[in-house]
């Protein structure tokens, strides 16, 4: 029999064990979501840390199977799990406390209860006021989890209810996992020149007229001429917004054979094309740069010291130019979520959309997608607060 050692995101101490079901047996390493059993019924994602092979004797437990396997590779690193128990044990907390913070948990989905009717009372069974209330409210309300009961009937806590009920065989609960991570999607246009020539007759009368049309042509030939290009792909809703126009006017254009209209993950792939060498340093700033990548090299820590508006975030730019020539990757973490918008709008200027940024003011799924992009190696730098720490930043320089 073989066996998984798991992480849950659980404030409980160690690992659990499952049993891996033999078709999986082969894709279930190290660092791969799981979806496991815990308890009675409910349902939490957890990380493969360890696998071994036991004889069935080898244990008087009845060990409970894998449920679903997510990952067909690794989603966490050995480094990340080496940090995971390194923080467990300096903060004196346990391992599960630190994957439920460092994961975005629309990529951890656990199950919840939904209850639904099953019988009908008899004229000899009484309901008392809270059961009574229960069950009406999911009978005639349409109401299914413990939240939507709580604002339904105003009963703090309706799980006593809930549970005689069960008990009765008046009502049944069954898990539903909770909605996993897909990645985002958007509305693209393609737009080919040398293929819309083809199409003269639909092209010239698209031009022929001074409506929206034609603007959305002339648009996208220009940017096909400001890019030495043939063809151009650009999102749905920037076109329309440069163009003031409506998505009936792309409808037609593609039913013409003048341009395609597709749905695609959205494109989260970086720009290389930095422009940091605009910076010009002063006399203090490159003696400051220059003892800087001394200490670098003897692998010294740095702190800069500088008043507000000295000029450090120069100097920080600089550092990141030279580390990103070099392949590797930039972290660059501040003290706080309210700090970040300046600092992201100075990158950008420089480093265009190479920068992608990480804190807990974003939405789970925004979150996750840059969790994603990270793990794939998509950005070369993320601007986060202390939570961004957890990301898989591979070779990272700085």
């Amino acid at each position: 029999m073989h066996i998984a050692s798991v992480i849950l995101p659980l404030p409980l101490p160690g690992t659990f064990s499952y049993e891996i079901p033999e078709e999986i047996s082969g894709s279930v390493v190290n660092g791969v979501r799981v979806l496991v059993n815990f308890g009675r019924k409910k349902i939490y994602t957890g990380i493969v840390v360890g696998t071994s092979e036991q004889s069935g004797t080898e244990t008087e437990y009845n060990i409970k199977p894998i449920y679903a396997l997510l990952d067909s590779k690794p989603f966490i690193s050995e480094p990340q799990l080496k940090l995971w128990n390194w923080m467990a044990s300096y903060y004196c907390c346990q391992i599960g406390d630190i994957m439920a913070a460092a994961i975005p948990s629309i990529h951890i989905p656990s199950s919840e209860s939904k209850f639904t009717t099953s019988g009908t009372p008899t004229a000899d069974e009484i309901l008392v006021k809270n059961e009574l209330s229960v069950y009406n409210a999911l009978a005639l309300s349409h109401v299914s989890t413990l939240n939507e009961i709580i604002d339904c009937t105003g009963i703090k806590n309706p799980l006593p209810a809930l549970q005689r009920l069960i008990a009765r065989g008046l009502v049944t609960d069954e898990q539903i996992i909770a909605k996993q991570y897909r990645p985002t999607e958007r509305n693209y246009v393609f737009f080919s020149l040398s293929e819309a020539e083809k199409n003269q007759a639909a092209l010239d009368k698209a031009l022929s007229k001074n409506g929206k049309q034609k603007l959305i042509v002339e648009k996208l030939v220009e940017m096909c001429q400001q890019k030495n290009t043939d063809c151009i792909e650009i999102e749905e809703r920037e076109i329309l917004e440069i163009c003031s126009a409506s998505k009936s006017s792309l409808q037609s254009m593609q039913k013409n054979g003048l341009l395609a209209l597709y749905r695609k993950v959205r494109n989260n792939d970086c720009d290389s094309d930095f422009q940091s060498d605009k910076v010009v340093l002063s006399n203090a700033q490159q003696k400051a740069f220059t003892e800087i990548n001394s200490a670098f090299t003897d692998g010294k820590p740095v702190l800069l010291h500088g008043v507000t508006s000295s000029g450090k975030t120069e100097i920080y730019i600089k550092l990141i130019q030279e580390t990103l020539s070099k392949g590797k990757k930039v972290l660059y973490l501040l003290p706080e979520i309210a700090v970040t918008t300046q600092i992201i709008s100075r990158l950008e200027t420089y480093f265009g959309n190479s920068v992608k940024v990480y804190h807990s003011k974003h939405t789970a799924s925004a979150r996750a997608t840059v969790y994603n992009a990270v793990l794939e190696s998509k950005y070369e730098i993320i601007i986060g607060v202390r939570s961004a720490i957890f990301l898989h930043t591979k070779i990272l320089g700085l």
